[in-house]
């Protein structure tokens, strides 16, 4: 038996199965703290493999589950699988965004004066040809 603070890789290895990757229920198995379970898992390749299937394993039954959902018409599940798995195919969610030339050429001014008065960037705003790019440079201390 190991010392009082000296555990074995093998320990581990035999502890992760059924944890489900919790590393809390991985040192409550050893009889040792949480971070020493994860300084294990960190450290050593073979409790790192054995985390790593546990950890597989569960997002393997996440998946099963999620495709018993759908063969039972979850109609919630069927639409998060097809926008999560499916993007490939055309299924997200997207936003159309409008957004007017001016209002876009006045937001990039705003960002510009905000950068310069930080001192992190120099602002030309004249060369950007904007008609309001005298107001904007007057603005912006020198």
């Amino acid at each position: 038996m190991p010392g009082a603070n000296q555990y074995y890789a093998q320990q581990f290895i035999d502890a992760i199965p059924g944890t489900g990757g919790i590393i809390t229920a991985i040192a409550k198995k050893v009889g040792c703290d949480w971070h020493t379970a994860k300084k294990y898992i960190v450290s050593y390749t073979t409790v790192n493999r054995a985390y790593q299937d546990e950890c597989e394993k569960v997002l393997d039954l996440a998946e099963s589950k999620t495709i018993e959902m759908i063969h039972a018409s979850d109609g919630q599940m069927i639409r998060y699988y097809l926008s999560t798995k499916g993007k490939h195919r055309g299924y997200t969610e997207r936003q159309e965004l409008k957004i007017e030339v001016k209002e876009l050429d006045s937001a990039i001014e705003r960002e510009l004066a905000r950068v310069a008065v930080g001192g992190k960037a120099e602002v030309s705003v004249k060369a950007a040809g904007n008609a309001n790019a005298d107001a904007v440079a007057d603005s912006v201390p020198q």
